[in-house]
């Protein structure tokens, strides 16, 4: 059973909130500055400001101020994008962006309505080094002064700028474990999108392919924060994905499971209609105990990651799409632990 502040935030971070709904529930809640926080620790405290604002009901302070620091640094985030791919651009290094300013734009038409703490960038593995002279050449630094030898070309470097306090995560492929998520960087350039940026174009991941990685991503992270489930509900308002083509990618890509729950979370928790190409109501076994666990963490344990390195591993592998995807997930986790040993 949610408590009524909980439900308010759910319904006021709709792309389409329901304001009579709202505004009777806003009439139940006793701890403004509770609700408050939830929203910081969920990262959707501009939106819930936006949703309170619709509905003419009262702010906190703590959530203006909440939102006001989200907002300013989503905007210098956004500027420092600008101009670190505007650098890559010239120095002739093809790359794309995914998630932050660029997923802010496309699913809620503004950068400054999504909460995010750094630049995600993807390059060639081979073009890794070249990128990461090219962002030091602005200021950033990495971290011990050297780039990391993760083999012949590292899969991630993250940069820091001390006077923005900035980050940019710079990968040669889209997560740590590549077959996750096996979309070659020359084919998802080749069928990019461009997206303008207070008049500049960045480049990111065409539709299916964002969209896919937003369910891996959350996924990934087990769902722990409602702004991650609210990219999936705003991306279907604002895009309108043709499900069976995005099932189908899913399929090949073997991420139906992940599309599956993405999508179960978003029609539970936001209300978005559940086409039958998705048929997320009959989820396969496992994803329906994991939507349960998730749905009641994500009121009483935001953010928070889950305990235990056996459940953890137990729920990822049930996300897989087949045995033989769990099967090399354990193989690779095993060589990792190995390594580290």
């Amino acid at each position: 059973m949610r408590t009524p502040a909980f439900a308010l935030l759910l319904q006021a971070i709709r792309p389409q909130p329901d304001i009579d709904g709202m505004r009777r529930l806003a009439t139940q809640v006793t701890d403004w500055d509770a609700l408050a926080m939830q929203a910081r620790l969920h990262s959707v405290a501009p939106l819930l400001l936006r949703g309170l604002h619709m509905a003419g009901l009262p702010v906190p302070q703590a959530l203006k101020a909440c939102s006001d620091t989200a907002v300013r640094q989503s905007l210098a985030l956004t500027r420092d994008l600008i101009n670190a791919t505007a650098a890559l651009s010239a120095a002739g290094i093809p790359y794309l962006t995914f998630k932050g300013p660029t997923e802010s734009v496309l699913a809620y038409g503004n950068p400054a309505l999504r909460s995010y703490d750094d630049i995600d960038l993807i390059v060639e593995p081979a073009d890794m080094e070249a990128a990461a002279r090219v962002l030091q050449s602005l200021g950033y630094a990495i971290p011990n002064a050297g780039i990391p030898p993760y083999g012949i070309h590292p899969v991630q470097i993250l940069l820091h700028r001390r006077e923005t306090r900035s980050a940019i995560d710079l990968h040669s492929c889209w997560t740590q474990f590549p077959r996750l998520y096996d979309l070659p960087f020359a084919q998802a350039y080749r069928h990019r999108l461009a997206v303008d940026i207070a008049g500049s174009p960045v480049q990111t991941l065409a539709n299916e392919e964002r969209f896919l990685f937003l369910c891996l991503h959350g996924g990934l992270h087990f769902w722990g924060k409602l702004n991650w489930i609210c990219d999936l509900a705003w991306e279907c308002a604002a895009t309108g994905h043709d499900m069976s083509a995005l099932s189908r990618r899913a399929s090949e890509f073997g991420l139906s499971r992940s599309l599956k729950l993405g999508m179960a979370l978003a029609h539970d928790l936001f209300g978005l209609p559940m086409p039958q190409a998705i048929d997320a109501a009959r989820l396969p076994a496992g994803l329906g105990y994991l939507k349960a666990e998730i749905t009641g963490l994500l009121e009483t344990h935001p953010g928070q990651p889950r305990r235990g390195r056996v459940h953890s591993l137990l729920c990822h592998l049930l996300l897989r799409d087949s045995n033989d995807r769990r099967l090399a997930e354990l193989q690779y986790r095993w060589r990792m632990n190995v390594a580290r040993a």
